[in-house]
């Protein structure tokens, strides 16, 4: 797939947002820099991507898809653009050969579990730990909403990915468990259209609607913070003619400094039921899993462990230990030159 570190670039605002006058034009541009659009899915029924003018000019993973993902014989060659890309939402996603990896961390025990009950947890934001990224679930917004409330900002439950395949940082956020797992990390290789395919029949059976949407992390703690505030900066773009893709669009912001995570979420809103704080969600997960590695804590025995509980319920993937802590090689010698 494409990719770029460039994408996950946190850039400033062209100019002050608080300038007395502003053209229609002008207005409308940062609007759209800043609020998603839902966008449907070919092929995939009740789920929605989610965005803006910035996701979609960085050319993240899955809102351009590489020609040779693709099955060549039944693509239009007409919608690829110079860089042999084409928009997610022009083509059925059942076309595609593949999707993105996707990679879901968990500590051992929820790992355990998600394999045991063929499942994948989502939350109420409200439970997240980051009182940063729960604020606008938990604002009031009767202010600026006179009527419906709960049509713009409904209750909801989130799950978190990442595109990034492994970092340091990464094993050692989940380790917090570790009491019961001495810090055991798993790490789920996802295939982004099979998983998109499930929790679509999942949507469609339980009457609710998913979106996903690329996390944001341009604006900073301060001005998040301040946000609700009708002094900052941001305050008209995420506020006026308020909407529930600027409900998301809150939803999906997180401080610049957690950047490196490259995170996704999805959104599951239910039509006339109560949002409960855990959700598990069922599905074929060991039809959806690429791969499963391992934290490089993990001893032999332990994995030969966790690799069985994966086997006897139908896990037929690979599963390997990190090698991120692999001893590099002492007194090298450089060999000498050719040239």
């Amino acid at each position: 797939m494409y990719f770029c570190d460039r994408c996950f670039e946190v850039k400033p605002l062209k100019m002050s947002i608080n300038k007395a006058k502003w053209s229609t034009n002008a207005f409308s541009n940062y609007i759209r820099d800043y609020i998603n659009q839902a966008y449907p899915i070919k092929g995939i029924p009740n789920v929605f991507r989610l965005e803006n003018n910035h996701t979609q000019n960085i050319k993240k993973l899955y809102s351009q898809v590489n020609f040779c993902e693709m099955i060549q014989t039944k693509y239009i060659t007409d919608q690829i653009d110079n860089y042999g890309f084409c928009p997610l939402n022009a083509i059925d996603i059942y076309l595609f050969e593949c999707g993105p990896k996707l990679y879901k961390y968990l500590d051992e025990n929820a790992a355990k579990k998600n394999v045991l009950n063929g499942t994948i947890r989502f939350k109420q934001p409200s439970c997240w730990n980051d009182d940063f990224e729960k604020l606008f679930y938990q604002a009031k917004y009767s202010s600026i909403i006179s009527m419906d409330v709960t049509n713009y900002t409904p209750r909801l439950n989130a799950c978190c990915f990442t595109y990034q395949s492994e970092t340091n940082a990464a094993w050692n956020m989940y380790r917090y468990n570790w009491k019961e797992t001495r810090g055991r990390v798993v790490c789920f290789e996802l295939n982004e259209k099979k998983l998109l395919i499930e929790l679509s029949k999942y949507a469609k059976k339980e009457n609710s609607m998913i979106y996903q949407g690329y996390v944001d992390y341009r604006i900073s703690a301060d001005d998040i913070k301040n946000l609700y505030k009708k002094s900052s900066k941001y305050y008209r773009i995420y506020f006026e003619n308020f909407s529930l893709q600027n409900y998301l669009s809150l939803m999906l912001l997180k401080r610049n400094a957690y950047s490196y995570e490259q995170e996704t979420r999805f959104f599951i809103i239910p039509q006339n039921q109560d949002v409960q704080d855990e959700l598990d969600i069922p599905l074929s997960l060991n039809k959806v899993t690429n791969r499963i590695v391992l934290s490089p804590n993990y001893s032999k025995n332990k994995m030969i462990e966790f690799e069985d509980l994966c086997r006897s319920h139908g896990f037929d993937c690979d599963i390997v230990i990190s090698e991120l802590s692999r001893k590099c090689p002492q007194n090298v010698v450089i060999e000498t030159s050719s040239f």
